[in-house]
């Protein structure tokens, strides 16, 4: 496949870059002292620019960005732009760079470090929104930020825990892990995902699954809707902005349509016949409004789609193609947002490396 990198693309391109640690890990001590004086030597020999001294943009540019690296050369056809790109980097407003230490973990989480779980949303005018959380099982804090390149400014809109009503003795998800979507009503639609797995006791003490809310990028205001899919978290959702439903499904293998535009349920359980929603891909077909995934667990990932306006799921007699070194057919993982200009939309199957790929 050939690739090619304009000179004005790259020089355009903006990437901003969050180095968070906040606060500890359940390793044993001798460990986080280990991998936290590696973490501060590379920091201190790659932190040219004093990123983490600032709380402000730091750019780079150099003619080095443009050099084709030696040690993994790149494969297929390709040109080099002219004009090396301008790369901005800064840490999330609020944030204090922090080095783990040796403190015991407390209940409920085995993380508790602060970064994006998800991808990054663009609305039509040009502004960035992502959400940054701190992966706790108990009194999760979760952020929702805006970026706009026009005012070169990065800041919090959505408090998630003070939306929801979390308190810091509350079981809570742990993070944003589907795909944000804003809506033609100028809604930004999120649901949360666990940071810590619930089991029999959570749902005894009180939790119910992931909570969907609402933030007008225009209005600025915030809306919770609740639980929407009782018993169920939502790691993998994706959002039809055209025609305003939002398609996810969980752990336990339920889905969850919901309608942004008359803000109800439209499907709620399983899929039928036994299939299995695989939880980590959830491609929307622009043209029809159609949600795709692979099936899960029977061998074959057969692909499959959910129709939200017939409320109906199918199977297909079709699937990955084999790995070409083991001959393994794996679920569907990544796949393009959008059709290329050849119509396509571009996909990758699960690695070899564990349940969530």
């Amino acid at each position: 496949m050939k690739k090619k990198f304009s000179a004005k693309t790259c020089y355009r391109l903006t990437i901003i870059f969050a180095a968070l640690f906040y606060t500890t890990t359940a390793f044993c001590e001798e460990t986080i002292r280990e991998k936290e004086l590696k973490r501060m030597k590379l920091n201190k020999k790659f932190d040219k620019l004093s990123l983490r001294e600032k709380n402000d943009f730091v750019v780079d540019k150099s003619d080095d960005f443009l050099i084709e690296p030696v040690e993994i050369p790149a494969v297929g056809e390709f040109t080099i732009a002219k004009i090396s790109p301008t790369v901005k980097m800064r840490i999330i407003p609020d944030m204090k760079p922090e080095y783990f230490t040796d403190i015991d973990n407390e209940e409920g989480a085995y993380m508790l470090a602060w970064a994006n779980w998800a991808r990054v949303t663009r609305s039509e005018d040009n502004r960035f929104y992502f959400s940054v959380s701190d992966h706790r099982g108990i009194g999760c804090n979760i952020n929702i930020y805006e970026y706009s390149p026009a005012r070169n400014v990065v800041h919090k809109v959505v408090d998630f825990g003070e939306v929801v009503g979390w308190t810091p003795k509350t079981l809570t998800d742990g993070k944003i892990h589907g795909h944000m979507g804003i809506t033609s009503d100028g809604n930004l639609w999120a649901a949360t995902h666990y940071g810590v797995e619930p089991d029999s006791s959570w749902f005894a003490n009180g939790y119910r699954g992931s909570w969907l809310i609402s933030y007008n990028i225009y209005t600025h205001e915030t809306k919770n809707w609740g639980i929407p899919l009782v018993g169920n978290a939502l790691p993998c959702f994706n959002i039809d902005t055209r025609r305003g439903i939002m398609f996810g499904t969980g752990w336990k293998y339920t889905c969850l349509a919901w309608d942004c535009i008359n803000k109800k349920v439209s499907y709620a359980g399983y899929p039928p016949n036994g299939w299995i929603w695989w939880r980590r891909a959830m491609l929307c077909d622009e043209a029809t409004g159609k949600f795709w995934t692979t099936e899960d667990g029977d061998g074959k990932n057969n692909f499959m789609s959910f129709d939200p306006a017939l409320n109906r799921f199918e199977k297909y007699d079709v699937s990955p193609p084999p790995n070409p070194f083991n001959g393994n057919v794996n679920c569907l993982r990544g796949y393009t947002d959008h059709p290329a200009m050849d119509g396509w939309y571009y996909c990758c199957s699960k690695a070899e490396r564990g349940p969530s790929g």
